[in-house]
């Protein structure tokens, strides 16, 4: 089915407008239009938080045509599309990149109006436990867990002289970047932080042998562990060479090769956290972080730190998925075609989207409630 996808994005720089006749557009945002959406942002949580991000940025439409079978696919396609583009505009653009909002437009063939949806191309599912002794048992680890940090919490925040040694300096180095990796929207970005702390408290200050350094000594602290490290270790170093020497940290079905990486990064999660325990409980006994991994042969970490999340609350990665607004976009494909129909035009000036386009064909849906640009129907076909 052919579908027009389009997004709103803001901050695309002057002279970056691009254009493929037929194909996809970029149009600056009429206030006409403007006016509507921002008088309708109340109805959608989503727009009303991009457009008071910036209240006064420039709103440009981004629209791709394509023709898959799904609309999951078709909004996918059209993402790696406009994604692709803000890589490109990332090598020569001085300052800020376009923020793209997560509110869709997706119509349909030759409909008058667009559906709209709420777009995320990566997240998480944490899945609640299906029986109480799960539940407990998750609870019960994860209050452990928050006793550790109380610890950490005071090597942070106070400045006595036993925190300021190496060790600490990498427990706050190592703690920092893993933050960054759970506050990224890319698989990618979050993997290569998340080693890259585990890496700090496992390796330290070594220059080489680190993968070597990584299967021996997470073998012995996991020495009770049901899984197979060094099979573990060797898996994740071989993604973490790929992602960080040649930037292959990003899974595209279109490239050959290509991993899904964000499957390994729930790994990286369960040995960091045993590693944490382990470090969190010698601060102060020892100052490095190979001082710390001297003491691993006298040492067994606690049954929470080595234990599995119950089979029935797994984390897993959700990629491209859509929620529903029951939401329409009133007139958008008449609006869609007029671009289009500009974009034909070798006289016309500029390409830009309107809130009052000329067009006289049929009235929303029946039973829809007007609303601005948008209508509500409890039907979605």
């Amino acid at each position: 089915m052919r579908r027009d996808i389009v997004f709103l994005v803001r901050g695309i720089p002057d002279g970056f407008l691009m254009q493929d006749k037929g194909v996809f557009f970029m149009a600056p945002v009429e206030t006409s239009f403007e006016t509507l959406l921002r008088a309708d942002a109340q109805k959608i949580p989503t727009l009303k938080l991009f457009l008071d991000e910036q209240p006064k940025a420039k709103l440009f439409c981004v629209g791709f045509r394509n023709d898959v079978p799904d609309e999951t696919s078709a909004v996918e396609k059209a993402w790696k599309h406009l994604t692709g583009i803000l890589d490109g505009f990332a090598w020569v653009v001085d300052g800020s990149l376009p923020d793209v909002c997560g509110l869709v437009h997706i119509r349909e063939e030759d409909a008058e109006h667009a559906k709209l949806k709420i777009y995320d191309s990566a997240g998480w599912a944490h899945f609640h436990g299906r029986t109480e002794k799960s539940q407990t048992e998750w609870k019960e680890r994860q209050a452990k867990l928050r006793d550790k940090l109380l610890v950490f919490s005071d090597l942070v925040a106070a400045g006595d002289p036993k925190y300021r040694n190496d060790l600490c300096y990498q427990l706050r180095y190592s703690a920092k970047i893993f933050r960054c990796g759970v506050e990224s929207k890319s698989y990618g970005v979050e993997f290569l932080c998340k080693f890259s702390a585990l890496e700090g408290l496992v390796c330290g200050t070594a220059k080489s042998g680190k993968e070597r350094l990584l299967k021996t000594r997470l073998k012995w602290l996991f020495a009770r562990s049901r899984r197979n490290v060094e099979h573990d270790v060797h898996a994740l170093w071989e993604l973490r060479c790929q992602a960080s020497h040649q930037a292959k940290a990003f899974h595209d079905e279109d490239i050959p090769g290509s991993n899904p990486i964000q499957l390994s990064i729930v790994t990286i999660e369960y040995y960091l956290t045993g590693v944490f325990v382990f470090a969190v409980e010698h601060v102060g006994q020892v100052t490095t972080v190979d001082d710390l991994w001297s003491k691993q042969l006298r040492y067994s970490l606690p049954d929470y730190a080595v234990s599995e999340r119950p089979h029935d609350m797994p984390k897993l990665p959700i990629v491209n998925f859509l929620v529903e607004t029951r939401l329409w976009a009133n007139k958008a494909g008449v609006i869609i075609d007029a671009v289009y129909a500009a974009q034909q035009n070798a006289a016309a000036s500029r390409v830009a989207v309107d809130g009052n386009p000329k067009d006289e064909r049929q009235e929303p849906p029946e039973g829809a409630t007007s609303c601005g640009p948008f209508h509500q129907s409890d039907s979605h076909e």
